[in-house]
């Protein structure tokens, strides 16, 4: 009744099949507020569109820049707004890990944060505000570990006439030397590593492929032979893994 509700007014958050994902509609009338989402991540920037109508403003991530009105009444004009995505991935990459981070994200409608393999962040808290993991990093040492570099030395670097090991030299990081890519037995092991990897964390939808930081590069016969440059040799080991040229040797 009037006399319960006084001058609230109903709101009703409503998915529709034929928006697409994360496109959003938002309608305040004088009976009600409507926001309707493509999927349950357009319903959440619809709510966002909604706070910056009624004055939340947040431009840059820290909580000392978060300004929420102070009111006993909220407002919003009349309006019908309608937004879908220019870009499909709209991400940050921030080393800050918490609540403040994908509360800003959401509102600013950014949909995937740059990290780390995940047990680094909490991925469940990221997905309570519209945000999902995007793995994208220097990968190599990822795939292939210090351990399995132990096992297989010889999937290390040749370089200048000697095959390096990078763990045997004392780098625990393994981010200084890269991998003997033309070995079909390590392209195979980063596959399943890959596979292994997805099969035990599905919301990574997006994985990496990125050489290690540094130098390093196989200077062996076979790798030579893989690719005429270090750019060829790298962009064709990256398209055999992803499937989109035929292997050799694997």
């Amino acid at each position: 009744s009037s006399d319960l509700y006084g001058e609230l007014r109903p709101i009703f958050l409503e998915t529709d099949g034929a928006l697409k994902a994360e496109e959003y509609r938002l309608e305040v009338a004088e009976t009600h507020m409507r926001i309707t989402g493509g999927d349950k991540y357009a319903l959440l920037y619809g709510v966002d569109a909604l706070l910056e109508r009624l004055g939340v403003r947040w431009p840059h991530p820290e909580r000392l820049w978060r300004e929420v009105p102070q009111t006993g009444t909220l407002r919003a004009e009349a309006c019908e707004e309608s937004s879908k995505p220019f870009f499909r991935i709209r991400a940050v990459h921030h080393h800050q890990s918490d609540h403040a981070l994908f509360a800003w994200m959401g509102l600013s409608r950014l949909n995937y944060r740059l990290q780390n393999p995940p047990g680094w962040y909490d991925t469940e808290l990221m997905a309570h505000y519209g945000v999902r993991p995007f793995f994208i990093s220097h990968s190599w040492h990822f795939w292939v570990t210090p351990k399995a570099l132990q096992e297989h030395p010889e999937w290390n670097p040749v370089i200048g006439g000697k095959r390096r090991s990078v763990h045997a030299e004392g780098n625990e990081s393994l981010v200084h030397y890269q991998m003997c890519i033309a070995n079909p037995e390590l392209r195979k092991h980063v596959v399943e590593q890959m596979k292994q990897y997805l099969r035990e964390n599905p919301q990574m939808s997006i994985v990496p492929l990125e050489a290690n930081d540094g130098d390093g590069y196989c200077e062996c016969e076979e790798c030579q032979a893989y690719g005429a440059t270090t750019s060829e040799r790298f962009f064709r080991f990256v398209a055999e893994i992803a499937g989109l040229t035929p292997p050799i040797g694997m």
